[in-house]
């Protein structure tokens, strides 16, 4: 209990736009009526928090995470876009010019960038830049995955692969 209110948190994250606002609610239930401070999420277009995914709940004007492809500008305090050039990117650096994580089917590269590389989950070499496994559909040739066969070969696919075609002569 505060300031002869009851307190309770009914949020522990927020939809983006949306940011922890306290309010007073009053319940009347059959007895004298109660009086509660509660934390709401609610959208307040005056605090400009776009593309927030979780706000301080003691300062609701401090973003703590940005959305997907969105990093936190310390010196405008908005989420903004990463570079456009990071195709592929989740989440990028405080500056929004280096990818910090991929999307699905991206993997990240030694120069922080996204590549569609088409390798399974953590069968990627940023430093080598090459696949060790390839989804399904995509076959592995060289350490790259690519669903054309190089000239002689064919996809084989038990183990996703390109092997070389047998001929006889």
């Amino acid at each position: 209990m505060r300031d002869g209110l009851n307190t309770f948190t009914s949020c522990d994250l927020c939809y983006p736009s949306f940011t922890f606002m306290k309010q007073n609610i009053t319940l009347t239930n059959n007895a004298a009526p109660t009086t509660y401070l509660i934390d709401a999420c609610d959208f307040i277009p005056s605090i400009k928090l776009p593309f927030c995914n979780i706000s301080d709940l003691s300062n609701p004007q401090n973003c703590l995470k940005c959305i997907d492809q969105y990093y936190y500008n310390t010196t405008n305090l908005i989420c903004e876009p990463c570079a456009d050039k990071i195709s592929g990117c989740s989440t990028c650096d405080l500056n929004g010019v280096l990818c910090s994580s991929c999307f699905t089917n991206y993997s990240l590269t030694s120069t922080f960038t996204c590549a569609n590389t088409f390798c399974t989950k953590g069968n990627y070499n940023k430093i080598t830049n090459t696949c060790s496994s390839c989804l399904p559909g995509q076959f592995l040739y060289n350490g790259v995955c690519s669903t054309t066969a190089p000239s002689g070969y064919y996809g084989d696919t038990t183990n996703w692969v390109f092997r070389l075609t047998c001929t006889s002569g």
